[in-house]
């Protein structure tokens, strides 16, 4: 109940564990579909790429999404225009097009199966509905799309496009995987890179045990573990869903989202029905669960449920780029990381090889920030200030062997003690309850129930020091 759908019917066969220290050119830190983009788009260079993964190749953030391909996205175009203009938001719905041209050649030049199928995608809303034709007059004038009925979810208006798809993500970057292993590239899973120093031009990366040394480091996780160069911390926040899938046939040729403050967003897989809810800040409480979703879609059985964290950033557009000599970061997707971590793949191999892009500098990860992007900024600060001072009712706090501990008492009885700030800023950990996990409010670390670190940008555990 807690791996998403996409696993159904996939064969992953790890790959080794790096045992040994070792060289390369390039260096590409995570193995979602950014990471794997990158290698691909690399794999007739003359450059020697390794690639690895703290997991599973495919199995962390990209296995959670809902696998859909659009970029009727939405009030994304809105939202870039309010903060820059019609102008940034056109070349950001070009990139968007662009990606999709990308997934569909890799597709086809490989004979990929990963149920990539064509559909119609729509944006609606249930109150907003001035705003969603503000953005669907900015699109007529650029693509072909159109006003539609649409009577679910108390829609009150709609538009739509049909050149969209959608697909099984973990297939996909199954499949990449297996290209990549074709053309000779490394690729270490279960191995986590913890920190990095230079020396020489050189980037020498530490895991638990070994040390890779590159010549070039490419930072394709969901968030890096590092504050500077690149100040993530302050460009972006983390965001939390909860997605479902139920046998249901009803919706077969659609996906969709609405612009809303509560998210809905669905499509069809084979004789499933997904559906995406309980849209929230990491600290907020989760409301939904497998009772409340069968209850809200009349569902008589919830086959899948789980959740997916997002980085969403200040000016609502990725992190795509340079950040120093010889280091690239790939990151803050704002729920659109299919897209934008194909599109990550193009740019950052573009700027390796020295080959002309379009969209370099609009995604470039040191963009001056404009007011509009600091106001967001402030109020980020000021939401994770509160956060941090916040208690769950559930925890309770001490000091043992002089360090601040948070024990969370399970249905058992059973008593689970962790350390009780994040590892990476130090922000106060609160317990989630429905993934018995303790998630950092802050910056989206997660850490199991018992302290063990599962999701960054944290790379240490929280587990109780020894006396």
């Amino acid at each position: 109940m807690n791996k998403s759908i996409w696993y159904e019917g996939v064969k992953l066969n790890k790959t080794k564990q790096l045992t040994k220290d070792i060289k390369t050119d390039i260096l590409i830190i995570g193995g979602g579909i950014t990471g794997v983009s990158i290698a691909y788009h690399l794999k007739n260079s003359p450059y020697k790429i390794c690639l690895v993964d703290k997991g599973t190749i495919g199995c962390s953030t990209t296995s959670k999404s809902t696998g859909k391909l659009t970029f009727l996205q939405s009030d994304i175009y809105n939202k870039i225009a309010n903060i820059y203009n019609e102008d940034i938001a056109l070349k950001y719905l070009k990139s968007q097009r662009h990606a999709l041209n990308i997934i569909k050649q890799i597709i086809e030049d490989n004979n990929i199966d990963c149920d990539f199928t064509p559909t119609k995608s729509i944006v609606f809303t249930i109150k907003k509905i001035n705003s969603l034709k503000k953005q669907y007059k900015f699109l007529k004038q650029n693509i072909n799309i159109k006003e539609v009925d649409f009577n679910k979810y108390n829609s009150k208006y709609a538009i739509q496009v049909n050149d969209t798809y959608l697909i099984n993500p973990l297939k996909y970057v199954n499949e990449l995987k297996k290209i990549l292993l074709e053309n000779h590239i490394d690729i270490y899973e279960d191995t986590q890179i913890i920190k990095y120093t230079k020396k020489n031009n050189n980037y020498i990366c530490k895991t638990r045990n070994n040390t890779i040394t590159a010549k070039i480091i490419i930072i394709a996780n969901h968030y890096p573990w590092f504050i500077k160069p690149s100040f993530i911390p302050l460009k972006s926040y983390n965001e939390k869903s909860t997605i479902v899938a139920y046998k249901n046939e009803d919706i077969k040729d659609i996906s969709g989202i609405n612009i809303d403050s509560e998210t809905i967003s669905f499509r069809p897989y084979k004789d499933y029905f997904i559906y995406l809810n309980d849209t929230h800040k990491i600290c907020d409480n989760d409301k939904m669960n497998v009772d409340t979703f069968k209850h809200s879609l009349c569902a008589p059985k919830i086959n899948y449920i789980w959740s997916n964290h997002d980085l969403i950033t200040m000016d609502y557009m990725p992190l795509i780029g340079k950040v120093e000599d010889n280091m690239y970061l790939a990151t803050g997707y704002n729920t659109w990381g299919l897209t934008n971590g194909s599109l990550a793949g193009k740019i950052i191999s573009d700027i390796i090889l020295n080959n002309k892009n379009e969209y370099i500098d609009l995604f470039n990860p040191k963009r001056p920030l404009n007011l509009s992007s600091l106001k967001n900024i402030l109020s980020n600060i000021g939401y994770n200030i509160k956060a941090y001072l916040k208690e769950k009712k559930n925890i309770k706090h001490k000091y043992q062997n002089n360090q601040k501990v948070a024990i969370y008492t399970d249905d058992q009885g059973i008593k689970h003690k962790v350390k009780s700030r994040c590892p990476h800023l130090k922000c106060e950990l609160t317990f989630n309850k429905k993934d018995n996990t303790w998630d950092c409010p802050c910056h989206g670390s997660r850490f199991d129930i018992n302290g063990k670190c599962i999701l960054g940008p944290s790379t240490k555990d929280i587990t109780i020091d020894k006396e």
